[in-house]
């Protein structure tokens, strides 16, 4: 996934103002950086969602540049997207997931695909990587009724069923419990897929490994390299007095993204 010079509005308004993003198949990129910065932004226009619109600038999926494909149709290349607040839909949990690993495919044997009622499956996939207590979700509707880190495992759970090449995780930790957080970030830790994580805080990668961290502000990723070194810093600073030590404000119009190795 490579994202050139990208310059994106929302509502006529410039919210991402030349990013500049190379993530290498299998990589695991972390996007950080405060409220209003971008970050959701960049992970909703490289979805493809239409009230994002790019003004100059290219999102290239392997060697295709995908700036003019449709949100599904770029689902059907392999890119992913797990919400940060997952909707509520007037859908059966395991009917869905059904339908999802009869459309892309499933690691399991495929079963009939019959609309109203779910699968009757006895040791469903998820069930055996998420533990017993998500068992009940296919006899929900999607997201209803869930606290908030089974939100996250439920949306984790459609999101592998697609099988994609590309995740992008808008704040997969936000509202978990710790025990929540550390299967999460463990299960993804096992992956292989390339991914951007977008979060406020380190904590989910105490269990799932990191290749670069980008900090993101005024619309540009200001400061990329090695996660331990840019986290421990921020973590001291927070982000304010971090950019101002690199030099980095509103006032010191920034050329160049600064790297830390």
């Amino acid at each position: 996934m490579e994202v050139k010079d990208l310059y994106v509005q929302v509502g006529g308004k410039r919210i991402l103002d030349g990013i500049n993003l190379k993530i290498k198949r299998g990589e695991r990129h972390v996007l950080m950086g405060p409220n209003a910065s971008g970050k959701t932004t960049l992970a909703l226009t490289i979805m493809g969602f239409p009230q994002y619109k790019i003004t100059h600038g290219k999102i290239i999926f392997g060697s295709k540049s995908i700036n003019n494909l449709t949100i599904d149709e770029r689902a059907k290349l392999g890119i992913a997207l797990a919400f940060q607040s997952p909707p509520k839909v007037d859908i059966n949990f395991g009917q869905f997931i059904a339908e999802i690993e009869a459309k892309f495919g499933s690691p399991r044997k495929r079963q009939e695909v019959s609309r109203g009622s779910p699968p009757t499956t006895e040791l469903p996939w998820w069930r055996t990587k998420f533990g017993e207590e998500v068992e009940d979700f296919k006899y929900r509707n999607l997201n209803d009724g869930l606290s908030g880190g089974e939100k996250k495992r439920s949306e984790l759970i459609q999101i592998l069923a697609m099988r994609p090449e590309f995740i992008i995780l808008d704040e997969i930790d936000s509202g978990v419990d710790v025990d929540s957080l550390k299967l999460i970030g463990e299960i993804l830790d096992e992956r292989d897929e390339s991914m951007l994580i977008v979060t406020h805080y380190r904590h989910i990668l105490n269990y799932l490994r990191a290749d670069r961290v980008h900090l993101v502000g005024l619309g540009k990723i200001l400061v990329s390299g090695h996660p331990d070194k840019i986290l421990d810093s921020i973590e001291q600073y927070g982000y304010r007095e971090y950019l101002k030590r690199l030099g980095i404000c509103k006032e010191c119009p920034l050329k160049e993204c600064v790297v830390i190795e």
